[in-house]
């Protein structure tokens, strides 16, 4: 009868253990892939705020020219 009582004990503690690492492990999952998409993000707003400072500064410059020839 002890041995019953130690299975059951084993399985009442190993299986929320178990559960419990499984969760952690889908938690960093989700983190690592959070993580990823913020530097893609942050990338992607880089290269729109790059793109939109060459813009400004050829209007600029064009402003400057037709200011030059007046």
């Amino acid at each position: 009868m002890d041995i019953v009582y130690l299975v059951g004990a084993l399985i009442g503690i190993g299986t929320p253990c178990l559960a419990g690492l499984v969760w952690l492990i889908r938690l960093e999952g989700r983190i690592n892939t959070e993580t990823a998409l913020r530097e893609a993000l942050r990338q992607r707003l880089d290269g729109f705020e790059a793109r939109i400072y060459e813009v400004l500064e050829r209007i600029e410059s064009k402003l400057d020219r037709k200011a030059d020839k007046e």
